[in-house]
């Protein structure tokens, strides 16, 4: 007689897949990365950068002028 008073319900169970199938965005945004690190890799090797003076050259004089060192007392 217990078990007519009890009540019954009925159980919806879910199941998520925690597989590893997303959509491929990760993917997708790797391969771009990938492919804008290369194109610049190359223009900056090709010289795409490089030959902005316009021809001229700056010749800097980097040595330093003469000084006696200081009498030991």
């Amino acid at each position: 007689m217990a078990d007519r008073d009890r009540d019954t319900r009925d159980t919806t169970v879910i199941h998520t897949d925690t597989g590893r199938s997303s959509g491929g965005g990760g993917w997708f945004i790797a391969g771009l990365l990938v492919a804008v690190l290369l194109l610049g890799f190359f223009a900056i090797n090709s010289g795409m950068f490089s030959g902005g003076g316009g021809g001229e050259t700056l010749d800097v004089n980097v040595q330093l002028p003469e000084a006696e060192a200081p009498a030991a007392e």
